[in-house]
């Protein structure tokens, strides 16, 4: 990024870059940096899962030292992205109060204000999550276009379901060879792997006794003949 700042920057792994995009970003963008996520019953109800932190917002603290504390946003910081709520102050040295920052990622909305009509008017368009509405979505893009992803992710999940029914087969078979056809000690070679078809274990064991053997006598012919010359000597 070698601008000061770019709307067309995705992202990236180094921090230097991640800091200089929020330190240069204007106002229109920082906006996105006050986004809170919102509870349960309001997701239910407007159908979105984060919004931007207005005054006057209830929230809750989710994470930091004052964990759990529930309060009213008594202001907004727009250049900075902090947040103050109604209530959370500390003492300083001199014994005055101050309001304590905080991140609006660290706090969870439990009631939106909605005294403004152009907010309001936000999250009625927006209307309630219906239940199945992802998976209707899915549906009709597979139709449309069988070579789209979700068309890829409907047949990965019948794969899945089929799968179960298949299994049965497989570990009656599995167990079928261990107890049929696995060899028994006396038909195993010594190395561990089946013997050829034609030729039995104990064929093999004699052959190597006799290789031994005629290895030993070679050795013991050989050091007699060298013992022979020393004593010439």
């Amino acid at each position: 990024m070698k601008k000061s700042w770019s709307s067309k920057w995705v992202s990236s792994s180094q921090p230097r870059k991640q800091r200089k995009y929020r330190y240069n970003a204007p106002l229109h963008a920082r906006r996105k940096f006050l986004s809170a996520h919102i509870s349960k019953e309001l997701r239910e109800r407007f159908g979105k899962r984060a919004v931007a932190v207005r005054k006057g917002d209830e929230v809750l603290v989710m994470k930091g030292e004052y964990k759990g504390f529930r309060g009213n946003v008594d202001s907004v910081d727009l250049a900075g992205s902090r947040i103050y709520v109604d209530g959370m102050k500390r003492k300083k040295v001199d014994g005055s109060e101050i309001s304590v920052p905080i991140q609006p990622s660290n706090v969870m909305i439990t009631k939106l204000s909605l005294d403004d009509k152009r907010r309001q008017a936000v999250f009625e368009r927006a209307g309630p999550r219906k239940e199945g509405q992802k998976a209707n979505k899915r549906e009709k893009a597979s139709q449309e276009n069988p070579d789209s992803d979700a068309f890829r992710q409907a047949t990965k999940a019948e794969r899945k379901k089929e799968l179960p029914e298949a299994k049965p087969a497989k570990e009656e078979s599995r167990l079928k060879t261990e107890v049929g056809d696995k060899p028994t000690s006396s038909q195993r070679s010594p190395s561990g792997q089946k013997p050829p078809p034609g030729e039995h274990p104990e064929d093999e064991h004699v052959k190597k006794a006799e290789h031994d053997h005629e290895k030993k006598h070679v050795g013991h012919a050989h050091h007699a003949k060298h013992s022979n010359k020393e004593k010439d000597w």
